[in-house]
Protein backbone atom coordinates (compact mmCIF):
# COMPACT_ATOMS: atom_id res chain seq x y z
CA UNK A 1 0.00 0.00 0.00
CA UNK A 2 1.29 3.43 -0.87
CA UNK A 3 0.94 6.58 1.17
CA UNK A 4 -0.26 9.93 0.00
CA UNK A 5 1.11 13.41 0.20
CA UNK A 6 -1.07 16.45 -0.27
CA UNK A 7 0.50 19.77 -1.12
CA UNK A 8 -1.84 22.62 -0.22
CA UNK A 9 -0.98 26.06 -1.59
CA UNK A 10 -1.90 29.12 0.45
CA UNK A 11 -1.21 32.30 -1.54
CA UNK A 12 -1.67 34.36 1.63
CA UNK A 13 -0.66 33.65 5.25
CA UNK A 14 0.79 30.19 4.56
CA UNK A 15 3.23 30.44 7.47
CA UNK A 16 0.44 31.49 9.82
CA UNK A 17 -1.73 28.53 8.78
CA UNK A 18 1.30 26.24 9.18
CA UNK A 19 1.99 27.51 12.71
CA UNK A 20 -1.65 27.14 13.74
CA UNK A 21 -1.70 23.54 12.51
CA UNK A 22 1.48 22.78 14.45
CA UNK A 23 0.07 24.45 17.56
CA UNK A 24 -2.98 22.17 17.24
CA UNK A 25 -0.68 19.13 17.29
CA UNK A 26 -0.95 18.35 13.58
CA UNK A 27 2.30 17.28 11.92
CA UNK A 28 2.79 19.16 8.66
CA UNK A 29 5.67 20.52 6.60
CA UNK A 30 6.07 24.00 5.09
CA UNK A 31 7.73 24.84 1.78
CA UNK A 32 8.05 28.23 0.16
CA UNK A 33 6.06 29.82 -1.37
CA UNK A 34 3.17 29.00 0.93
CA UNK A 35 2.89 25.25 0.44
CA UNK A 36 1.85 23.09 3.37
CA UNK A 37 2.43 19.38 2.94
CA UNK A 38 0.41 16.79 4.83
CA UNK A 39 0.58 13.02 4.47
CA UNK A 40 -2.53 11.18 5.66
CA UNK A 41 -1.67 7.48 5.71
CA UNK A 42 -4.47 4.89 5.92
CA UNK A 43 -2.36 2.51 8.00
CA UNK A 44 -1.55 5.13 10.64
CA UNK A 45 -4.25 7.81 10.62
CA UNK A 46 -7.83 7.27 11.69
CA UNK A 47 -10.82 8.86 10.03
CA UNK A 48 -11.23 11.03 13.12
CA UNK A 49 -7.64 12.34 12.82
CA UNK A 50 -8.12 13.27 9.18
CA UNK A 51 -11.44 14.92 9.97
CA UNK A 52 -9.85 16.86 12.85
CA UNK A 53 -7.18 18.13 10.43
CA UNK A 54 -9.94 19.38 8.15
CA UNK A 55 -11.76 21.07 11.04
CA UNK A 56 -8.63 22.83 12.30
CA UNK A 57 -7.64 23.89 8.79
CA UNK A 58 -11.11 25.23 8.09
CA UNK A 59 -11.16 27.13 11.40
CA UNK A 60 -7.76 28.72 10.75
CA UNK A 61 -8.38 29.51 7.08
CA UNK A 62 -11.81 31.02 7.69
CA UNK A 63 -10.32 33.20 10.41
CA UNK A 64 -12.85 31.99 12.93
Amino acid sequence: MHGAQLSLFFPKNGRHVFKCLLDAGIVVDFREPGVIRVAPTPLYNTFEEVYRFFEVLQHVYDGS
